[in-house]
């Protein structure tokens, strides 16, 4: 039992990296057409649905040039 716990929490911890690469990725995008991020995800169109076990969420800083992404399980 202890053995798939870890797996299963391995397993979400890269699902969790791969989501934020892409939000990575798509807020490059809305940086380079706007100039500033967004803490907007529906902006980004970053699909939700496609990542079901995360809330994915964006905390703006320095008037927007900076951005942290959280996913929280």
């Amino acid at each position: 039992m202890y053995t798939y716990r870890m797996m299963v929490n391995k397993a979400r911890m890269t699902q969790a990296k791969t989501v934020l690469s892409h939000l990575a990725k798509m807020e490059a995008i809305f940086y380079s057409d706007h100039d500033r991020y967004t803490d907007n995800v529906i902006l980004l169109d970053f699909d939700p649905v496609k990542y079901p076990f995360y809330t994915v969420s964006v905390v703006l800083d320095n008037d927007a040039k900076n951005f942290t992404g959280i996913a929280t399980g």
